[in-house]
């Protein structure tokens, strides 16, 4: 999709021909069991210049900065003060029986979605996130040693193993 008008409504039409193919293919399976797990999930805080505690500090008490910067700086300090209370993140799953909803902490890059579903390769598995924020984006190890950075990355690299584990704990049939 490039943006123009035509390309628009071809990616419009594939979306929409999508959805009605999967809704078309939906299997309904009676409720038999519901049940509900959750695991702890630490993650590491990000050792970046840029989230200095004092120049995290200085920016937020700076009325010179824009506002949207002073609101980074204390989402920044926010997040520090997470990690160093040492609470970990929770990490839900509601069983189904065939399927199962995880939720995932920050902006979890689309590879822990396939990583959950090969964990419960015969059952459906669908992972939602922002169940918790502090972390932001939360990049794979791939994505790490291809440099990814943003400003709204508060995670070390050493996720990836963590949320496998996690996964794994609450995935578990």
């Amino acid at each position: 999709n490039d943006g123009s008008p035509a390309r628009r409504k071809e990616l419009a039409d594939r979306l929409y021909d999508g959805m009605v193919a999967a809704w078309n293919k939906t299997r309904r399976v009676p409720l038999a069991s519901i049940r509900f797990r959750c695991t702890p999930l630490d993650l590491p805080f990000s050792t970046s210049d840029k989230l200095r505690r004092q120049r995290l500090e200085q920016i937020l008490e700076d009325s010179s900065q824009r506002v949207e910067t002073r609101i980074w700086a204390a989402m920044s300090l926010s997040s520090r003060q997470r990690v160093a209370s040492r609470k970990p993140i929770d990490v839900p799953c509601i069983d189904f029986g065939p399927a199962q909803l995880v939720l995932l902490p920050g902006e979890s890059f689309v590879a822990y979605q396939l990583m959950a579903q090969s964990i419960r390769p015969k059952s459906f598995v669908m992972t939602l996130g922002y169940g918790e924020c502090w972390p932001g984006y939360i990049p794979t190890d791939a994505d790490f040693r291809n440099n990814f950075d943003d400003k709204w990355l508060w995670v070390a690299p050493g996720c990836e193993s963590r949320i496998r584990a996690a996964l794994q704990r609450v995935l578990a049939p």
